[in-house]
């Protein structure tokens, strides 16, 4: 006979190892249980076959991953390139020997006559001192930078969000949109003539965005012209002056009818909100140029209705003033 524990040790053998011989009680538990044994022997458990993962997927996977890092990439190169330290100076390229080798917040900058300077702005771009002229660094830092344009001239290629870099002048405030211009001041007057992008003129007065290709000047405490592209017929652009100047008569409207172009639509939209002199026809001009874009915007356009007309305006084949992303090729080469 058998002890208890000699009992509970042998049972514990024969759960461990089946070959070890089992207890009575276990094996009349195993026989009345065998009806209803798995045949191991006859029927095979047959699994599903691994399946590989679909090349597509894969290909998910990776272009999942590779838009990641690219996304990661963007943030850390906005908050590197389009981020500047609050305060520091920006660096002339190329000073000569005795000339200052960095442009300082509240700093002015000459130029010589016959000496062109170049001043990397930021990040961001260049800008490039005509001789005998002169700039001042009003404040920089972060993604603000604002410069006074005291006297002469300059070119600057900008590549950034807009109103980035702001030009003060005599005349009022230069904003740019992502571009490249060219920038004059002469007394109470500035001139902008834009290469790239498009650039925003602002005083008390009002305000004009000049897209690419055109030109403007802003006097004091009056509103900036309307824009002229450079290569319009020069009659069209006299006549254009006369009628914002209210000095016009008939023949303007004439000479307008017969030299514009598809391309100057902007300004004939432009100009037919501003004064109600020959509005129908400039329009009727304007419309068998370039169609509006429905009946209600045309009536709308010719009552003045501003947002009438840059309904109009936003039809024509010019790229939205905030495009700045696609100039990078003329920030980083023009003007250099």
């Amino acid at each position: 006979m058998r002890s208890d524990d000699e009992r509970e040790r042998w049972t514990d053998e024969y759960l461990c190892d089946p070959g070890a011989p089992p207890q009575d009680e276990v094996a009349d538990l195993e026989r009345s249980l065998a009806p209803l044994r798995f045949p191991v022997e006859t029927r095979r458990l047959h699994l599903p076959p691994r399946v590989a993962p679909r090349r597509w997927l894969r290909l998910l996977g990776a272009t999942s991953a590779l838009a990641a890092t690219v996304v990661l990439l963007a943030i850390g190169l906005r908050a590197w390139f389009w981020s500047w330290p609050d305060e520091r100076a920006w660096k002339i390229v190329g000073a000569a020997a005795g000339q200052p080798r960095s442009l300082g917040e509240g700093e002015r900058l000459d130029s010589a006559p016959g000496e062109r300077v170049t001043v990397r702005v930021a990040r961001i771009g260049h800008l490039y001192l005509a001789p005998d002229s002169a700039v001042r660094l009003l404040d920089t830092g972060g993604v603000r930078h604002r410069l006074a344009v005291e006297r002469g001239s300059l070119s600057i290629a900008i590549w950034a969000p807009p109103f980035s870099v702001s030009l003060e002048t005599s005349a009022g405030t230069v904003a740019d949109l992502g571009c490249a211009f060219e920038l004059s001041v002469e007394g109470d007057v500035t001139a902008v003539r834009v290469a790239s992008g498009w650039v925003h003129l602002e005083n008390a007065a009002g305000e004009v965005l000049v897209p690419q290709g055109a030109e403007s000047r802003m006097s004091r405490g009056r509103r900036a012209a309307v824009p002229v592209f450079t290569d319009a017929a020069e009659a069209f652009a006299r006549a254009v002056r006369r009628i914002e100047n209210g000095e016009a008569d008939a023949a303007d409207l004439d000479s307008i009818g017969a030299t514009a172009r598809r391309r100057d639509v902007y300004t004939l939209l432009l100009l037919a909100e501003r004064t109600p002199f020959g509005r129908q026809q400039l329009l009727d001009r304007a419309a068998e140029l370039a169609p509006p874009p429905s009946a209600a915007v045309r009536q709308r356009a010719g009552r003045g209705d501003v947002q009438g007309i840059w309904l109009w305006i936003r039809t024509l084949p010019l790229p939205p003033p905030k495009s700045w992303l696609r100039n990078w090729r003329d920030a980083l080469s023009w003007g250099a």
